[in-house]
């Protein structure tokens, strides 16, 4: 039974924000596709016709980081997104799309600027893991920032891809991010516990920054932008603190447990912090 349409999606509906899914014909129908009771647009890698937007979807999720030159390369996108998973977002008609974040398009020779009626502004991609309990997060970008929705529009996305998941019925949640990145409140919205599995990442390109994470979602799809309580830490953990990192690697090696805590993130000192709850196992 699909959930009422929540006031937030009303609101980013009035403001021309429009979300899709893109994905594979054969997935289509494992997936929500009309979650709060709304249909939505989806694009399909096998409908010659969604090319020029799915083509758009790898710029804008390179220029939601700032770096339009490291886009997620084609076959990569296609076997490990839109053949497995899907992406879901929101999307901008073209007229409404500010005019600096427009010429973005115009100047790429990859995009068919004339074959779009809107541009994806956001995105989440999520898929299932093999044990078909729980959902591992792929890649999550917002030009909210460029766009008027600094802070929301990532937790709207996420929502919303969480619904067209059906992600509320897994038993929990996986994924990688750095421990100075912004988007760490973004994923607190959705659980009150970040459990970190690996401390350090070393295949990783930022391997010292990179932590892997387990949660269990918990979250009001009505009102996501609700904050869990604060929790008072044993400890906090700088952003940079490498040798803090490694001796934690080695806690979890004995038994112990280090959870990121709400506010589970904040900046002080001239540095980001990350409020740390050790336990011992169960």
């Amino acid at each position: 039974m699909s959930l009422p349409a929540p006031a937030w999606l009303t609101e980013l509906e009035s403001k021309g924000f429009t979300p899709y899914i893109a994905t594979s014909r054969k997935l289509v129908p494992y997936l929500n596709t009309a979650p709060f009771g709304k249909p939505i647009k989806t694009y399909l890698m096998d409908e010659p016709a969604d090319t020029a937007f799915l083509e758009a979807y790898l710029l804008s999720n390179s220029l939601s980081f700032g770096a339009a030159n490291l886009k997620m390369p084609n076959w990569v996108y296609i076997d490990f997104v839109l053949m497995q998973t899907a992406a879901v977002g929101f999307s901008l008609p073209v007229g409404a799309v500010p005019k600096d974040l427009l010429d973005e398009y115009k100047n790429d020779a990859s995009i068919n600027l004339s074959a779009l009626t809107h541009i994806p502004i956001s995105g989440q991609t999520s898929g299932i893991n093999f044990d078909k309990k729980t959902l591992s997060g792929v890649s999550l970008f917002s030009m909210g920032k460029r766009t008027g929705y600094q802070g929301k529009l990532a937790v709207y996305t996420r929502t919303m891809a969480f619904e067209v998941y059906r992600a509320r019925a897994f038993e929990g949640y996986y994924g990688v991010t750095q421990y100075d990145n912004p988007s760490l409140r973004v994923h607190g919205r959705f659980t009150p516990e970040m459990e970190i599995s690996q401390p350090i990442v070393l295949l990783h390109t930022h391997k010292d920054m990179a932590f892997s994470y387990k949660v269990k979602l918990d979250y009001d799809p009505a009102d996501p932008i609700k904050q869990h309580p604060d929790v008072k830490p044993t400890f906090w953990l700088d952003a940079k603190d490498t040798a803090k990192k490694q001796a934690m690697a080695e806690g979890i090696k004995r038994g112990k447990r280090y959870i990121i805590v709400p506010p589970f993130s904040v900046q002080r000192d001239g540095g980001i912090f990350l409020p740390i709850l050790e336990k011992d196992a169960p």
